[in-house]
């Protein structure tokens, strides 16, 4: 199927990495397509085209038996448009001049009879059927289970971002519903832009049952080096950064969560402060203190940070969960924190003391604590 026009430009490594991810890479020894594939993919680059609509017809083309497909975008009519590009391509491709449409009336709606004008010994022409239908998440339902199922960019986009409630709608969806459509030895596969650190497209990087890869438009901002050279180089992307800004950019081409692109501290520094072997030290300024805090049932213990201004100031709060006994929360330490300064990852933390009342839900007896940030 021609998926390019003669233009400047032509496909590249990118493209031809993809297609070996869901088609094979005939290579000796040669691998089998990968069954359940999760891949991002930036804005521009042709991942719809490549692996959504070229997919579909690799399948309908070399299938040799009856083949469905079910092609799911965010919501219904972003998947009909999809179905009907392919429909179109489909039409204009010499190499499928003897497919017969069963349902040449219905634009986003694909139905052929599958024929090259073969005959067998017998004289039965080999044929076969192909078929695939569009639907929006939200719609997805049991009942069906088509050899393909094929999810393209069901997060909405940038323009219109989800809330967080919508966003694990979807990856309920995804997990109860979508993953239970293909059967045992369909496809599943998913193409898309993040949204949050929480959505499905994160999700699943830790499923085994799915390849996971990650294609960034910059592969490397000091060497200049992007994904697809044949059309974005350097200094174009440059320009639609310039064009669309650093959030966009950041989202849609460098597949940076929008949660965190829109975030008032960056990743990278919460990262840094985050301590994955520390160990509870004594409080210097509470006289008597024990050398550990008493936790005798071992509670889970967890903290939480607002971050604030000089105006309104950061207030922090500690909490132990009883899971086991009824599932309570007793509060550990709470305060607010003011006269701000930066620590060495950059962050806003207090100079001044805190000092609050605990209230316990245990035996433990409540205590007064002192400390200093």
């Amino acid at each position: 199927m021609p998926m390019v026009s003669s233009s400047p430009w032509s496909l590249g490594l990118l493209q031809k990495t993809w297609a070996r991810i869901v088609a094979g890479d005939g290579l000796p020894p040669e691998r089998p397509p990968y069954s359940r594939w999760r891949i991002m993919a930036p804005r521009l680059h042709l991942k719809s085209t490549v692996l959504g609509h070229g997919y579909l017809f690799w399948r309908f083309f070399s299938e040799g038996g009856d083949v469905d497909a079910l092609y799911i975008a965010y919501k219904k009519p972003l998947a009909e448009e999809h179905m009907e590009k392919l429909k179109r391509a489909i039409a204009v491709n010499p190499y499928t001049r003897f497919w017969r449409d069963n349902n040449p009336l219905a634009r986003s709606i694909i139905d052929y009879t599958v024929t090259f004008n073969e005959q067998q010994e017998d004289g039965e022409y080999v044929e076969w059927r192909a078929q695939a239908d569009p639907e929006g998440i939200m719609a997805a339902s049991r009942g069906r289970h088509p050899k393909i199922v094929i999810c393209d960019d069901i997060l909405s986009d940038f323009a219109n971002p989800l809330e967080s409630a919508e966003i694990e709608h979807i990856n309920q969806i995804f997990e109860y519903v979508v993953m239970s459509l293909p059967p045992v030895d369909g496809t599943l596969g998913v193409v898309g832009t993040p949204q949050s650190p929480n959505d499905i497209l994160h999700k699943l990087q830790d499923n085994p049952q799915f390849f996971t890869a990650k294609f960034p438009a910059v592969k490397d901002s000091e060497q200049r080096a992007t994904a697809w050279p044949e059309m974005f180089d350097f200094v174009r992307l440059e320009k639609i950064k310039n064009q669309v800004g650093d959030n966009a950019f950041e989202v849609e081409y460098q597949l940076y969560p929008r949660e965190l692109a829109n975030s008032f501290l960056a990743a990278d520094r919460l990262r840094a402060c985050v301590g994955e072997n520390l160990a509870r030290l004594q409080d210097p300024l509470e006289a008597g203190a024990p050398q550990h805090w008493h936790n005798p049932e071992g509670w889970p213990f967890y903290g939480a940070m607002d971050v604030g201004k000089a105006v309104h100031p950061s207030h922090m709060s500690c909490f132990s969960s009883r899971a086991l006994m009824g599932g309570c929360c007793r509060p550990m330490k709470s305060g607010w924190m003011a006269r701000t300064t930066t620590n060495r990852c950059g962050l806003s933390t207090a100079s001044s003391s805190i000092s609050t009342q605990c209230a316990s839900t245990s035996t433990a007896p409540a205590q007064n604590w002192k400390t200093e940030t």
